[in-house]
């Protein structure tokens, strides 16, 4: 895992020094797809794969047949992008397309794995090609109709939406029939799939659209593609349950299966694989800002943005020891004051950084608020299937996400801002939509 990130930084090196975003961009690519191939083949994998791995042939027999047409899906998508690149003039819409191809070998991966892999969450797996599908879509409108910037945004989130739905809807058929002989628990229903496609959307989903949308918008594109980076990296690590580390997926597959608590934790376990982004978009930075005063250039943008980086990834580094120990001891209230203490002085300095650094900080606040969204809900049982939901990071969230890039040129919101938004969003949809589980259930 060291050695994938290194890799990472490398290509992200490579990429400034050359400015070449399409090398760093694939280069990126590969090593997303570098860290998902061995995580998902030693059984750590998304939950389709699950009842798979408690048989080693069976799953060996699997990844073989599928590893040829999944290469196949991801050089063919890469070419297809690729044209459609050289295309387009326009270098910020450049950079958005072939950021955006990040998603297509994920996807391409996802959907030739569901297919040997059906179970009831088996369509999880298969939205990821259609989802950046919708992407390029929405991207090629914005070309198309030459969108004033304000829309902009909201043309990519709304195409996105679009393609998720429609996926849901045929995977969920598809599951019908591959259980029609299966028991009634297993088997979900048109209005069951609808719900769930609402309901269980990955967390990244709306966070993908806005790191697309701010791609237009945020004046560093270097930081854009970092979190686009991250949030792939997210992706493979949000499957597995894993924050940040495959010793910690036995930890968590336990405190799965102790009942609301236990799904609490193990919920909370992967949003503080989420808090590692915020980290890792700002601090990717620093090595280039440091070979920059080696070579007797200078900052590029401070050295306060600079110190503010470095402590608030040291602070990270902390949370995620104390997280363990924590995690270990099987307490969900322990888990919650463990984030509580750790995560907010980092999470209170990475806004603070992106201001210094120009940018509008809107993907380190949506980090920022998840967590302390988390921390405050993890304490209370009755929240934990909305924590197993995930609701709040789906349509409300990305309305008003849409919303607030459209807008923060005209009302120019800065960093503290957004991160109160989404702070206040996200405990206003968790109390509601809790209250829609628990009357629905």
């Amino acid at each position: 895992m060291i050695a994938r990130a290194m890799s990472l930084l490398a290509f992200m090196y490579l990429a400034r020094v050359l400015e070449a975003p399409t090398f760093g961009i694939l280069g990126i690519a590969s090593s997303c797809i570098a860290i998902l191939v061995p995580i998902t083949e030693l059984g750590y994998g998304i939950p389709a794969t699950r009842s798979m791995a408690e048989d080693p042939t069976r799953f060996r027999e699997l990844w073989n047949a599928a590893l040829f047409p999944k290469l196949a899906a991801v050089f063919l998508a890469f070419a297809v992008v690729a044209i459609m690149a050289s295309w387009v003039d326009d270098t910020r819409l450049k950079t958005l397309l072939l950021g955006n191809a990040l998603f297509i070998p994920i996807g391409a991966f996802s959907l030739v794995w569901a297919a040997y892999a059906l179970d009831a969450h088996g369509w999880i797996a298969g939205e990821r090609i259609l989802q950046a599908g919708a992407y390029v879509v929405g991207v090629l409108l914005v070309i198309r109709t030459d969108a004033d910037v304000i829309y902009q945004p909201l043309v990519l989130v709304a195409s996105a939406a679009a393609g998720q739905m429609l996926l849901g809807l045929l995977v969920y058929r598809r599951l019908q029939r591959a259980h029609a002989g299966g028991s009634a628990g297993n088997v979900p229903t048109v209005s069951g799939g609808f719900r769930l496609i609402l309901g269980r959307m990955p967390i990244t989903f709306f966070i993908h659209g806005a790191v697309a949308a701010s791609g237009l918008l945020l004046p560093l594109k270097d930081v854009a593609v970092v979190v686009i980076a991250a949030r792939v990296f997210l992706l493979g690590m949000s499957f597995t349950h894993v924050p940040g580390s495959v010793a910690f997926s036995g930890i968590v597959r336990e405190m799965s299966e102790r009942g609301p608590g236990g799904l609490a934790a193990t919920h909370v376990a992967m949003i503080s694989g989420l808090s590692i982004t915020g980290c890792v978009a700002v601090a990717l930075l620093i090595p280039a800002e440091l070979i920059r005063v080696l070579a007797g250039e200078g900052y590029a943008h401070g050295s306060t943005a600079v110190a503010l980086a470095c402590i608030a990834l040291a602070l990270q580094i902390a949370h995620l020891t104390m997280f363990r120990v924590a995690a270990a001891s099987g307490n969900e209230e322990r888990i919650g004051r463990s984030m509580l203490i750790w995560s907010l002085p980092a999470y209170l300095i990475l806004p603070v950084t992106a201001h210094l650094w120009g940018v509008t900080g809107v993907g380190v606040s949506i980090c920022a608020a998840e967590m302390i969204a988390a921390a405050a809900l993890v304490r209370y049982p009755g929240i934990a299937l909305f924590l197993k939901e995930c609701s709040v990071w789906t349509v409300p969230g990305g309305v008003v996400l849409a919303a607030i890039l459209a807008l923060q040129d005209t009302l120019n919101l800065s960093a503290s801002a957004s991160f109160g938004a989404w702070t206040v969003l996200f405990l206003v949809a968790a109390a509601v939509m809790n209250r829609f589980r628990s009357a629905t259930a």
